[in-house]
């Protein structure tokens, strides 16, 4: 029986084989599993194989009877012959890797790429007051592959982190505000795990003694800020318009001494202009009183002084 078995199986993939006009590989479809678990290819077939990436053959399906030929997948791997979906299940990290589905349609033969990734399961995150003054709260979470921590605020992304590292643990603060709710989550490609921050949680540290103490630190600090804002602003506007008035007075002084100026001018005498050429300028006399002089022993007086208003010339 095992004989006919394996001939009719050799005979199957041959005819197969010699039918098939082309070859289609479509792309590669990634699935997230998790670790104990059960997955479905999205792939329905009534004949067909299932192989990992070398190609080994691990089941075979031909006229409804579906045949495992790998031992290591035992009863891990089932075709349902009402659905004809082929799944893995009780998933093992080992089983992560590319897989293909290989079957014939319309005379051709198909081949579906699978690449499955097997994740641990997440732990719950846990939450705590971090510090009670500003109320500031911290969600930390043992790390994994692929895992990712993030804080929610109605369904907004507010923060979030994750390590390569998947010894080093994540963590992760969050500053809550009044009348708010917040989640933190937990994640990878196959599960979420969430806990809630109520705003009941959150009431006693804004309801403390030293919150309210830096609530009013915070507004008094607000104040003063303002007050010192106000007085800086107003002396820059009394400086500049002090400096402002200053210029005005000094151009208003600066203008009515050019106006004394001009005035002066306009008392300055006429100075009758030179005369132009050809004609003759006009004479003026010129007089100069004569002082009588001592006389000399030697001479006569009357020689030597006089008396009188002369002429002297005229220009």
């Amino acid at each position: 029986m095992w004989i006919c078995w394996k001939v009719t199986y050799l005979l199957f993939f041959y005819g197969e084989f010699c039918s098939s006009e082309n070859q289609l590989k479509p792309g590669l479809t990634s699935i997230a599993g998790l670790q104990g678990r059960s997955i479905m290819f999205p792939i329905q077939i009534s004949d067909g194989y299932v192989k990992n990436e070398r190609r080994d053959t691990i089941a075979a399906l031909f006229e409804g009877k579906f045949k495992i030929d790998d031992e290591h997948f035992g009863n891990h791997i089932r075709w349902h012959n009402e659905t004809r979906y082929i799944s893995f299940y009780d998933l093992r990290t080992g089983d992560s890797g590319t897989y293909i589905i290989e079957y014939t349609a319309n005379k051709t033969r198909i081949n579906n790429y699978f690449q499955i990734t097997v994740y641990e399961e997440v732990p719950q995150p846990q939450v705590s007051l971090y510090d009670n003054r500003s109320c500031t709260w911290q969600c930390s979470v043992e790390n994994g592959r692929d895992v990712n921590l993030t804080w929610y605020k109605e369904n907004v992304r507010l923060n979030w982190t994750s390590n390569p590292d998947n010894n080093i643990s994540l963590s992760l603060h969050l500053r809550a505000e009044h009348s708010s709710t917040y989640e933190c989550v937990a994640s990878n490609p196959a599960i979420n795990q969430t806990t809630q921050l109520l705003h009941s949680d959150t009431q006693h540290c804004f309801a403390s003694p030293d919150h309210g103490r830096k609530h009013d630190s915070i507004i008094i600090s607000g104040i003063l800020s303002v007050f010192c804002v106000t007085i800086v602003g107003g002396l820059f506007l009394f400086l500049r318009r002090r400096r402002r008035n200053e210029y005005i007075q000094a151009q208003s002084a600066n203008e009515e001494s050019q106006n004394e100026v001009q005035y002066s001018e306009g008392l300055r005498p006429h100075v009758p202009e030179l005369a132009t050429e050809g004609e003759e300028p006009p004479l003026t006399s010129i007089y100069a009183k004569i002082q009588p002089h001592p006389p000399e022993a030697t001479g006569t007086g009357r020689n030597a002084t006089g008396s009188g208003s002369a002429v002297l010339g005229r220009l």
